[in-house]
């Protein structure tokens, strides 16, 4: 690695800190778990994209793929596509209908909606599924980690875990997306050069 390649990484993991730091003081609790429901089409495309095409999704999924056959690969990327299409059917009404009753999250949602076992039940299985994404990304960091700074395997999944952690808990979703922004330029001008 050159001392190029260490200026590019040191300046983009400063910068995504440096980011993540300034909104950590900028947010009250509503901001920090929902960013009070004011997120742009902006935000959501690169939200999205960092997070289906960054390195926890290709780390995680082209490594379980190369293990388990392309039928993984195949079944992830069709969930994905389709959750975003039913989102993008439904989004507009169930906006309409939490900004009247001032819902402010998904499971709080389906509990004033139809019931609070049906709020719970859709809150665990967010949080269920999360663990994937977390597990993805703890695996993607701690592997750049690994082959990067030659880092113990365990010692790096142990350091990303702890830096996505304290980001995100430091940060909420604002700084969340935020990032992601920065995630998402990174990527495309990767993918460019």
């Amino acid at each position: 690695m050159t001392t190029l390649d260490l200026i590019v990484i040191a300046s983009y993991l400063a910068a995504v800190v440096a980011v993540n730091r300034y909104w950590a003081g900028r947010v009250d609790f509503s901001g920090w778990l929902t960013s009070k429901n004011s997120i742009g089409l902006g935000f959501l495309i690169f939200t999205v994209v960092s997070t289906n095409v960054g390195a926890g999704t290709l780390v995680g999924t082209a490594g379980a793929t190369m293990h388990s056959g392309i039928g993984l690969g195949l079944t992830y990327g069709v969930g994905v596509m389709l959750g975003f299409w039913v989102m993008a059917a439904v989004t507009s009404r169930i906006r309409s209908i939490a900004l009247v009753a001032d819902r402010s999250s998904f499971s709080e949602f389906f509990r004033v909606r139809y019931s609070p076992a049906v709020g719970v039940a859709v809150g665990v299985a967010i949080a269920f599924l999360y663990f994937f994404y977390l597990a993805a990304q703890f695996k993607a960091l701690g592997g750049i980690l690994e082959v990067w700074g030659g880092w113990d395997a365990r010692l790096a999944g142990l350091a990303a875990a702890v830096l996505v952690i304290w980001m995100t808990a430091g940060g909420g979703i604002r700084s969340d997306m935020y990032t992601d922004v920065i995630h998402f330029w990174a990527m495309l001008i990767t993918i460019a050069a």
